[in-house]
């Protein structure tokens, strides 16, 4: 299951397409909180194209260190774990 995540990322939905065709990227913004900091994380990455802008609220964008930070141990079970 690890090796597949990323299926709820925006740029495998056709939503964000959608409403950039009713409207403009530059109109469009994106937000996300925790694991939805996540996934707005990933559409800046993968298609910035998609949204004027995006705010990313508590969400863990740097995996490589995420287990250095107080919380990070408890969440490996559940985002899996660089070592």
């Amino acid at each position: 299951m690890r090796g597949q995540r990323g299926g709820a990322s925006p740029t495998s939905s056709p939503v964000p397409g959608v409403l950039v065709r009713l409207d403009s990227p530059a109109h469009l913004a994106g937000q996300g909180t925790s694991a939805g900091g996540i996934m707005i994380g990933g559409v800046i990455v993968r298609r910035p194209d998609l949204f004027g802008a995006t705010v990313i609220r508590v969400g863990m964008v740097n995996a490589l260190r995420f287990e250095q930070i107080p919380i990070g141990p408890f969440n490996t079970s559940k985002f899996g774990t660089v070592k």
